[in-house]
């Protein structure tokens, strides 16, 4: 016959009651079975998860052994990459939660015993901007999502962490004064030691032109292959997507990406042989050091894929194709992003506004 009790922590309140069920210390037995005598940890907080294993190990059936959180982690990620989630994404996830085994071993937490409380202690430690920790949550809660449906703990802890709230962010495409300071300003790129024109402003040239006329993200332009480029059109494939589309370029494009100093013979801006995230931040340098000659203050990368857009939306292209040029999962994405920018749409709306000026409503006169 076992005896259930709890094993209080220091700090525990009803560390003079073993018995006391109402608190989340951990779950011991002890007792007699078949003779010998055994005392060990249930692995649980629970009074009634501890009930149940208590009489399977009277029973005489093994106790399933408690999954540990590095190791659900480890089955996590491997679970991600069977999914075929992009690699920037498994990068994520990966940083993330080695953080919070970190965290957890520093505070000497199991994952049976992690609570919300954990968690929001967990992300308070966090400096990122709001939606990178509104991202960050939404991973921390697919992953006890993951070990919550996977039987490893009965309650998911991340279920009440609620997710920060996050100011939207203005759509601001590059206005017709600053693409001109920026194409003047790709004139005074130098390298190193200096000089003007070399290979590296060739790169740049070619890569901002590139940004501007294709929507692409920076990392799909940074890893794009030779042969993506015929007949004048270019072949869009993005990382997040897989769509396949062709895109027809300016001229000035094609010239500038054929006649474009590559550093290799498959790629126009990328080794092939390096982590692209580290390219990705070369080209960001280099971009934030063209921003700078250009007077361009809040300038980065995706100013060009919102430009390349909204000049769509303006020429009266339909929010459907665009939604395609961009690689957009849904064309609910692309109208959370652009739909201020349809002119039909607006005109739309002014002319509805309009109509109530012409006929005013009737007041009603109260006796």
């Amino acid at each position: 016959m076992l005896t259930l009790y709890r094993r209080h922590a220091p700090e525990c309140t009803n560390a003079n009651d073993r018995y006391y069920k109402r608190c989340r210390c951990p779950m011991w037995c002890e007792g007699t079975v078949e003779g010998k005598y055994l005392r060990r940890s249930l692995k649980t907080r629970s009074w009634e998860r501890a009930t149940e294993l208590s009489r399977e190990i009277e029973d005489g059936a093994k106790p399933v052994e408690a999954m540990n959180l590095a190791l659900a982690i480890e089955r996590y990620l491997a679970d991600a990459k069977a999914r075929n989630l992009a690699d920037v994404t498994v990068a994520k996830l990966t940083l993330l939660l080695n953080r919070l085994s970190a965290y957890c071993e520093q505070k000497g937490i199991e994952l049976q015993s992690i609570t919300v409380d954990h968690l929001r202690d967990f992300r308070e430690r966090w400096t990122d901007a709001p939606i990178t920790r509104y991202k960050k949550t939404e991973r921390l809660k697919g992953f006890f999502h993951f070990v919550q449906a996977s039987g490893w703990i009965q309650l998911n802890p991340a279920r009440l962490l609620r997710n920060p709230i996050v100011a939207p962010e203005p759509t601001m495409p590059f206005e017709e004064k600053e693409w001109e300071r920026i194409q003047k300003a790709l004139d005074l790129y130098s390298d190193n030691y200096g000089r003007l024109g070399q290979e590296n402003a060739q790169r740049l040239r070619a890569f901002v032109l590139l940004l501007r006329y294709s929507g692409l993200r920076i990392r799909d332009a940074v890893t794009l292959r030779k042969d993506s480029l015929k007949d004048g059109k270019l072949l869009l494939r993005t990382a997040k997507t897989k769509v396949q589309v062709w895109l027809p370029v300016p001229p000035e494009v094609v010239s500038a990406l054929e006649n474009c100093p590559g550093p290799s013979q498959e790629f126009f801006f990328w080794t092939g042989e390096s982590n692209p995230k580290s390219s990705v931040g070369n080209w960001q340098r280099s971009l934030r050091k063209l921003f700078k000659l250009a007077r361009i203050t809040a300038g980065h990368a995706h100013r060009f894929r919102d430009t390349f857009a909204i000049s769509l939306l303006q020429s009266g292209v339909p929010m459907e194709e665009v939604s395609i040029l961009l690689g957009h999962k849904s064309i609910s994405i692309t109208e959370k992003h652009y739909a201020p920018w349809v002119e039909s749409r607006q005109q739309r709306l002014e002319e509805l506004v309009s109509r109530t000026w012409k006929k005013q409503p009737k007041l009603l006169r109260i006796k």
